[in-house]
Order: structure tokens, then C-alpha cells, then sequence
């Protein structure tokens, strides 16, 4: 009998111990674990120092960066054990590039890590198209409607009392474009003059 007490008291021990110091060894234990590598969307470049941030249930469960020359990252599910593998997410974000997040499965204590590469695009610049507006008696306008469109995307800013505008924008591809700029202000005729470049 007595024997019997030592190993139901050793068994209650050994759990306390383990509860006690499984959330603070658990990057130790193998299993739960995502991997891979950040891309570049539609390239094979690689992205390091991005943040990749395990989230489950809505709730953020600690992150790790991208190695700065490879784009590796390995990230374990922190403060827990899980013998069931379970749903979970991946947000990975990086200056200059639109965050994204994505569904990953989070392996069971002591299962292989699952693989998850992620590609991240790039957020594209934007170009600035700035000058005045002014009637032909030469007199700068204000108040009046200057558009600039192209490729799809169009900007409007109305001109200041000095005449002068401001128009932007987002260009997702290289090289020489060709933008239309009007302005327009009734009842009076206009002619603008546009001090800009783009490439």
C-alpha cells in the first residue's frame, strides 16, 4: 500500500512540474510548427525581415522574422500542447509590400511541421502629376476640376485659390505610360499648364 501512495504522489508530482514548465519549453518539443519561405508574388525572389505572426482564433500566438538572406521562417505554436492538429493562420507583413494573411494547419505534438511558403506583392508606387490651371487670359483658376486618368485608375483634386492641383497615382507596371489630364470649370474656357514627368 505504501508503495502504491509513493507512485500515485510521484505521478502528482511529475504532472505539476510538467504544467508548470511546458509553456516555457514548448520551442523545445518537436511538432507544432509551421516553416518555409516569403516570396515575392509571381517571382522566385525571396523576402527577409518580413514579420510572420501565428494567429489563432483570432488571437495572436507570437511571431519570428524571415532570415534576411534566405526569406526562411519557422514559427511554433507557443504556451501550449496539442495532440490534434489544428486550423490556424499565418499573417505576414513587410514595409513596402501588402500584408496577407493565409489558412495554415498547425501539426500535432510531434508531427512534421507543415510547409507553408507565402508570397507577398509588392504595393506599387505612386506617381504625382502637380501644376496650375488657368483661363486664357491668363488668370489661374481655382475650384476648378482637374482629372488624371490611365491604365485603368484616375485621380481628382479641385485647384486652390492660387490655381494649383495635386493628382496621384498608383502605376503597377514599368515604363513610359500615357496619361490623359483635363480640367474643366464652367462657364469660363480653359487652357492648364502641367509641370511633371512620369516613367
Amino acid at each position: 500500500m505504501k508503495k502504491r501512495n509513493k507512485i500515485v504522489i510521484f505521478f502528482i508530482i511529475n504532472l505539476i512540474i510538467f504544467s508548470t514548465i511546458a509553456p516555457h519549453i514548448s520551442n523545445a518539443l518537436p511538432g507544432m510548427t509551421v516553416q518555409g519561405y516569403i516570396y515575392e508574388y509571381g517571382t522566385t525572389t525571396t523576402i527577409g525581415d518580413a514579420k510572420v505572426t501565428l494567429v489563432i482564433d483570432g488571437i495572436e500566438n507570437g511571431h519570428v522574422y524571415s532570415d534576411e538572406d534566405t526569406g526562411w521562417y519557422s514559427i511554433q505554436l507557443q504556451d501550449s500542447l496539442i495532440f490534434e492538429p489544428i486550423q490556424g493562420q499565418l499573417r505576414v507583413e513587410k514595409s513596402g509590400y501588402y500584408t496577407i494573411t493565409v489558412n495554415t494547419i498547425i501539426p500535432a505534438f510531434g508531427q512534421p511541421a507543415t510547409n507553408e511558403d507565402v508570397y507577398l506583392e509588392i504595393i506599387p508606387p505612386l506617381y504625382t502629376v502637380s501644376g496650375y490651371v488657368k483661363n486664357y487670359d491668363g488668370i489661374r483658376m481655382s475650384d476648378a476640376i482637374v482629372t488624371l486618368s490611365g491604365c485603368g485608375e484616375s485621380d481628382q483634386d479641385i485647384t486652390d485659390e492660387n490655381g494649383n492641383y495635386l493628382v496621384q497615382l498608383e502605376l503597377d507596371t514599368y515604363g513610359y505610360k500615357t496619361l490623359s489630364l483635363t480640367a474643366t470649370k464652367h462657364p469660363s474656357p480653359m487652357e492648364f499648364y502641367e509641370e511633371y514627368s512620369i516613367s
